[in-house]
């Protein structure tokens, strides 16, 4: 009967200790994106549609944490052909087969994830990983053979916190 004493006790007092980490990556530090603005769309030097944005980014993140972005739905994976992240720049290459036919327009979706900010700087919080999921949203047309438009642009950052 002691025992189990014990070990309830000794349960709740490391259920507490790790319940009262302050968290200092994420409620501390605020968003991931500060701003996403769409630069341009061509056709690159491989004949696939890119999508170039410049992001405003949190200071305090360094540069590989955002190369290691990764696509978070089998529909990003469908109909994106690369995307690289960097603390400036994304550059998201579309699938062929979702590139529309002249006068024709299509509406996008992409959803990507951003890692826990303890693996990437000197932070902690309860619990298991965060991760930081990046939507972006536009409608791409094709106005004329191989000259493209993006309308409707914007984005959302979601913050998925671990389970305690």
């Amino acid at each position: 009967m002691k025992l189990n004493y014990l070990l309830i006790l000794a349960t709740v007092t490391i259920f507490s200790l790790t319940s009262c980490v302050k968290d200092t990556c994420n409620g501390v530090l605020g968003n991931t994106f500060e701003a996403i603005d769409y630069d341009s769309v061509y056709l690159n030097g491989d004949n696939h549609v890119t999508l170039n944005a410049s992001l405003l980014t949190l200071d305090d993140l360094p540069a590989d944490y955002f190369t290691d972005v990764i696509a978070v739905d089998d529909n990003t994976i469908a109909i994106t052909n690369a995307v690289i992240v960097t603390k400036t720049n994304l550059e998201l290459t579309l699938a062929d087969s979702i590139v529309p036919t002249v006068m024709e327009a299509v509406d996008l979706s992409y959803n990507f994830a951003f890692g826990d900010r303890r693996n990437y700087i000197d932070c902690q919080h309860a619990g298991s990983a965060d991760s930081y999921n990046l939507e972006l949203m536009f409608s791409l047309k094709q106005v004329e053979e191989n000259q493209f438009e993006i309308t409707n642009f914007s984005w959302n950052e979601i913050f998925a916190a671990g389970h305690l």
